[in-house]
């Protein structure tokens, strides 16, 4: 248990930090501070790293990467909080993973085998909702961004875009949106 200013997310950063293949998360708000960086940290190190989020949580536009998706549920909100690790482990918690301040939250680890089998059960239920938001891959990328190109010219945020698709594979969801604004243009 935490009070207002407890280190939640310095135990579920930790907890993450322990994962050998895979991590699959499921929250309702964008995970901030050291959960983000660990999930970051797994992803970039080439674990099979899932985040489902919902998609009304989000405030602003993000830049996770590819295993990024927001999903919206047809009766109201994905309030979900856990994590499985590894197929075998559940972290589980009213806390958002987000660094929040003024709540009193839970977090708890489960290894138990019918308790874990009902959270994957969960998350790949989760996973068949629609996605609201993707990443952009393959073709359809690279078609879009030639199409920017031609509309605009030289230009340095397409430029920019073009490297960290180059980079990472995918376009987010927000230079998607920028690249077909700027193909719509006349």
């Amino acid at each position: 248990f935490s009070g207002p200013h407890g280190p939640l997310d310095l135990l579920a950063a930790e907890w993450i930090r322990q994962t050998e293949s895979t991590l699959w998360m499921a929250c309702y708000l964008e995970p901030r501070g050291p959960v983000a960086i660990e999930l970051a940290r797994l992803a970039v190190g080439g674990k099979d790293v899932r985040l489902i989020m919902d998609a009304d949580a989000s405030r602003r536009k993000t830049n996770w990467p590819n295993f990024y998706v927001q999903k919206r549920p047809k009766n109201g909100r994905m309030h979900h909080k856990f994590m499985v690790r590894d197929g075998s482990e559940v972290l589980a918690s009213s806390y958002n993973f987000t660094q929040g301040k003024g709540n009193a939250d839970f977090m708890m680890s489960v290894k138990s085998r019918p308790v874990v089998s009902k959270f994957r059960s969960e998350f790949l239920r989760l996973e068949k909702l629609p996605n609201v938001a993707a990443p952009l891959k393959g073709k359809k990328a690279t078609n879009l961004i030639r199409a920017a190109k031609r509309k605009a010219g030289k230009n340095a945020f397409i430029s920019q875009v073009e490297a960290r698709f180059k980079q990472r594979g995918f376009l987010t969801v927000r230079e998607t949106a920028a690249l077909r604004k700027i193909k719509k243009k006349k």
